[in-house]
């Protein structure tokens, strides 16, 4: 609600109640130590005992990443630090959400029968477009992220449909631009202590 809240409060320069509303986004940008949110190790814990990457958290995410390309290059954009924090959010979060845009079972917690195939689709979309508010470096590793899931997935139209119409066109080019390459397949073990998970992830499996 306070991603929709900002946009009535941006066109009404209703700076009080932008600022107001940026709290409620805002404050999560730092890793918290106990309780509900993102930890530094990219588990994300609701209710104090449930494991959420894949489901609050996603939503959680997706909330922050909505919230700074909205006011990126405003005067109520995040100054650096919280910038930084929102990308290696996204850097050690993703891979929980994202294999082949599905989430994993075990980071779906009480919702483990859902069917989550097409999931990571909108949080690739909105990383997409958070990438270009960032340094070349910071940037370009998100393309090949988000470059690398598009092309092995098979839920393209999914990806493709969340994105603005007006960027479509931009999209496609950075898939086509062969400077830009698509992230190594992933073959890890992760452990996520705070959230008691550990993934496994490898090509084909």
């Amino acid at each position: 609600m306070p991603v929709h809240a900002l946009g009535t409060y941006l066109f009404g320069d209703d700076n009080e109640r932008l600022t107001e509303t940026a709290g409620y986004l805002v404050r999560d940008d730092k890793p918290i130590k106990k309780g509900t949110g993102f930890f530094s190790d990219g588990s994300y814990v609701f209710h104090y005992l449930h494991a959420m990457n894949g489901l609050y958290g996603y939503g959680h995410f997706q909330s922050l990443v909505k919230y700074e390309h909205i006011i990126a290059g405003t005067k109520f954009d995040l100054n650096n630090s919280l910038k930084f924090n929102l990308a290696e959010l996204f850097f050690s979060s993703i891979d929980t959400i994202n294999y082949g845009t599905s989430i994993f079972p075990g980071m779906r917690a009480r919702y483990a029968g859902l069917n989550c195939y097409a999931y990571a689709a909108e949080p690739l979309v909105n990383a997409y477009l958070m990438a270009e508010h960032y340094d070349e470096d910071t940037k370009n590793e998100i393309y090949s992220i988000v470059k690398d899931t598009y092309l092995d997935t098979p839920y393209k139209a999914s990806i493709i449909s969340f994105l603005p119409i007006d960027r479509v066109k931009d999209f496609e080019d950075m898939i086509a631009d062969e400077s830009i390459k698509p992230r190594e397949s992933v073959s890890m073990s992760k452990t996520f202590y705070n959230a008691d998970r550990v993934i496994h992830q490898r090509e084909n499996w």
